[in-house]
């Protein structure tokens, strides 16, 4: 899985420097945002509901249609873990690298999809099981509006499918 992850981003930095050469747009650059939101998790051995999560995420932005980003998201807040005596795990945190489709709307809103691959670390419910990471894939859809040249709010929906987490974010962005 390491393997993969390690492709995946080789890929993502090749395409990146291509799209740079090719395209000398002053669409490029590099970007950084904050995100919060909630997550609901729903799987075999968790239905905890909506629990209030963040983010952040820096990437280079191709040319106006294409971006790469690397990215975490908190998934879960658990305070009381390990009291009921249960044994299961559930996601606390996602790791990942992405790439980031968009098309423009109107003048300054635009909508994109994406699809990333990553590291979800997975906690322990029980004090005598030890936490662990999982290898999955990410993908969701969301908008954008630039409020200036260098300034955008976004509203986005991801879902990580292994763990069955859906995140919905409202962030902001500023590139550089």
């Amino acid at each position: 899985m390491k393997l993969t992850f390690i492709s995946l981003a080789s890929s993502l930095l090749v395409i990146s420097l291509s799209a740079s050469a090719a395209d000398g747009g002053e669409e490029q650059g590099f970007y950084a945002g904050l995100d919060v939101g909630k997550s609901s998790v729903s799987s075999k051995v968790i239905n905890d509901g909506k629990d209030l999560i963040g983010g952040i995420n820096a990437g280079y932005q191709l040319n106006q249609n294409f971006a790469a980003e690397v990215f975490y998201r908190s998934m879960s807040f658990r305070m009381l873990d390990g009291l009921i005596g249960d044994k299961n795990y559930y996601p606390n945190g996602h790791i990942g690298i992405a790439a980031i489709g968009r098309v423009s709307v109107y003048e300054k809103l635009g909508v994109y999809g994406r699809v990333g691959i990553g590291q979800t670390s997975m906690k322990a419910d029980s004090k005598s099981l030890a936490d662990k990471r999982e290898t999955e894939g990410s993908y969701g859809i969301g908008a954008d509006y630039q409020i200036s040249p260098k300034f955008s709010l976004k509203l986005e929906a991801t879902r990580f499918a292994k763990s069955e987490v859906t995140t919905t974010t409202l962030g902001a962005q500023y590139r550089f």
